[in-house]
């Protein structure tokens, strides 16, 4: 039997998931350590550069709460990647209240540099599945996500951690 799997299908691939959550964490990380910028600031780029390809810009509240941060976290972070020159501010186009964050030319070429490899290498792995594989693959991902998303939002809204939620913490008062 192969070393790397189990009997029970079902916890293979529960495993794989785990597996693959923390890879690309670490993967996170690694974008930051290498281009000197903080693990937010890097989680930052990578949730608007993703955003950007989707055609969906976020406003700094929505990557705030993406990235679980307090209205002043955000807004600091938000000032460093603007100071650094990874991001920039404009007005939506179709509601002028609307402020979006969008990512600079230069942030996008280290975002392909650090991830094109790594794209090249995955598109060889998917090469070795046929299409409708692909796309129950796909479905499986999505459907996975989407439950990873769910339980986060009713763990985050059933039971505060120690502390209260970070939307808590910063409004007590004492609190910098």
């Amino acid at each position: 039997m192969d070393a790397h799997k189990t009997q029970d299908p079902w916890e293979g691939v529960a495993a794989m998931l785990r597996q693959f959550a923390g890879v690309s964490g670490d993967l996170s990380r690694s974008f930051g350590t290498r281009y000197e910028m903080h693990h937010t600031a890097a989680r930052a780029i990578m949730e608007l550069m993703e955003a950007d390809r989707r055609g969906t810009p976020l406003t700094a509240g929505q990557l705030g709460a993406r990235l679980d941060l307090t209205p002043a976290s955000v807004t600091a972070l938000v000032d460093r990647l603007l100071a650094a020159g990874h991001v920039r501010r404009e007005v939506d186009p179709t509601d002028r209240r609307r402020v979006l964050l969008v990512v600079e030319p230069a942030a996008v070429h280290l975002g392909q540099e650090f991830f094109q490899p790594l794209a090249a290498d995955l598109a060889g792995v998917m090469a070795g599945y046929d299409d409708a594989e692909l796309a129950l693959i796909e479905g499986f991902l999505r459907a996975s996500t989407e439950v990873v998303r769910t339980h986060l939002t009713r763990s985050t809204q059933a039971a505060d951690p120690p502390g209260g939620t970070a939307s808590q913490r910063s409004a007590r008062p004492g609190r910098a």
